[in-house]
């Protein structure tokens, strides 16, 4: 039993119908989906807008319209990805081991603390590579997934907290790779008959 053991117990709805824990899996697995989907369209929304609109983003135009969206699906595609997060890991917690747990933890963090810092951004896709790296450990998710993972976090961590003299082509194309890795595991968790805790 693993330290999110409890929930093993179904959870009630207001009108008393039960909903199992391979139902609240794989709904965080659907999570991860959709907030990764959210957060590839925000990045090629900063790639169209660099490329064709404004190049001097990074040093901040915040007075856009296509801006507004961009950061509104990027807060959507975040909170999304904290339920998404916490599922994959509850999923397999004992066997991603302690690896799995920093990683777990970092990228935690960086979701819910969000863009900010070079510090915050590096420890954030720090936490994206371990968790890739204990999954591949374990065999808990595709193969090719954990390596596009890792490939992703290692990419745009850097990216992220020195977005300087970066061509617009390579920021998008390392968030499909990182987020395009997370919707991978999510729709595996989310195909997955019959999900217990931690296997």
């Amino acid at each position: 039993m693993s330290s999110f053991g409890f929930m093993e117990e179904t959870a009630k709805s207001e009108k008393g119908a039960t909903v199992s824990t391979s139902q609240l899996l794989k709904g965080g697995g659907m999570a991860a989906m959709l907030g990764s989907v959210l957060l590839i369209a925000a990045s090629f929304i900063v790639f169209i807008y660099v490329s064709f609109f404004s190049p001097d983003l990074a040093n901040g135009e915040p007075d856009s319209a296509l801006v507004q969206i961009q950061s509104f699906l990027g807060v959507v595609g975040r909170m999304l990805l904290v339920v998404g997060l916490v599922a994959l890991y509850v999923r397999h917690s004992e066997a991603l081991g302690i690896l799995g747990l920093i990683g777990f933890l970092l990228a935690l963090f960086g979701l819910v603390v969000g863009p900010g810092s070079a510090g915050i951004s590096l420890l954030a896709n720090l936490g994206w590579a371990l968790f890739g790296v204990s999954s591949l450990r374990a065999g808990t998710y595709p193969l090719i997934a954990g390596v596009l993972l890792i490939t992703g976090a290692v990419v745009t961590g850097p990216i992220h907290a020195f977005p300087m003299n970066v061509p617009d082509g390579v920021f998008l194309y390392a968030s499909i790779i990182l987020y395009g890795a997370i919707a991978w595991m999510g729709y595996t968790l989310w195909m997955e008959r019959n999900t217990t805790i931690a296997e």
